[in-house]
């Protein structure tokens, strides 16, 4: 199966350019309008976009240091092929890391962000009672993303929003198994509490094992 890119790119300054195809062959990925195993060939995604193949190789290649495609000699670039052992493989690292995340960001938490936290949980339980949960699993990836954006380390955040991205490629129904929104809605609550408190062993060891009932 090769791709589809509908719409052209219009960006004069090359490297913006190759940024714009970057980003809209990404959005597609990460969207499920491009299964696993789908081709990207080249000319043919330029053609689509209006560009010349050099920005889309450019992209593809960035795509491949990221883990969302395969370059395989003789075949082309693929869509990467996330398995349930690389599912488990990127949670145990996602783990590890925002746990450091919640232990770097709780000695200098303002009480702003404390309310931010807060209130994207209560959007979480509110998302989840109007049984709406596809804005539920936005504000959700919202709380962890705001948790690792709080640890001030560019490495940690730029590390956990590649992950997240192969997470979504891998697993885009997240919550698909009966009940488990509700149960990591009720995690949430618990973590926030710690963190309130002040208690940052518990909130690590509670983020650790929120991602191992993932």
């Amino acid at each position: 199966m090769e791709s589809k890119m509908p719409r052209a790119v219009r960006v004069n300054n090359h490297s913006n350019l190759s940024e714009s195809v970057y980003e809209m062959i990404k959005l597609r990925l990460l969207g499920g309008q491009l299964a696993s195993g789908t081709r990207l060939v080249e000319k043919v995604v330029a053609a689509q976009l209006g560009v010349s193949r050099t920005p889309v190789r450019e992209a593809l290649s960035k795509l491949e240091e990221e883990g969302l495609v395969e370059i395989i000699s003789h075949h082309g670039t693929l869509v990467a092929d996330i398995s349930s052992k690389d599912i488990e493989e990127i949670y145990q690292i996602r783990e590890a890391l925002e746990s450091l995340a919640v232990k770097l960001a709780l000695p200098h938490l303002s009480s702003r962000k404390l309310q931010e936290l807060a209130r994207l949980h209560e959007d979480c339980r509110h998302f989840l009672e109007k049984g709406d949960l596809y804005p539920f699993i936005k504000v959700d990836k919202a709380c962890h993303n705001l948790l690792v954006r709080l640890s001030n380390n560019k490495r940690l955040i730029h590390l956990m929003g590649n992950l997240n991205d192969q997470t979504r490629l891998g697993r885009p129904e997240p919550f698909s198994i009966p009940g488990r929104a509700e149960k990591a809605l009720e995690e949430h609550l618990i973590i926030i509490e710690a963190i309130l408190e002040g208690d940052v062993r518990r909130a690590e060891d509670l983020v650790k094992q929120h991602y191992r009932n993932a």
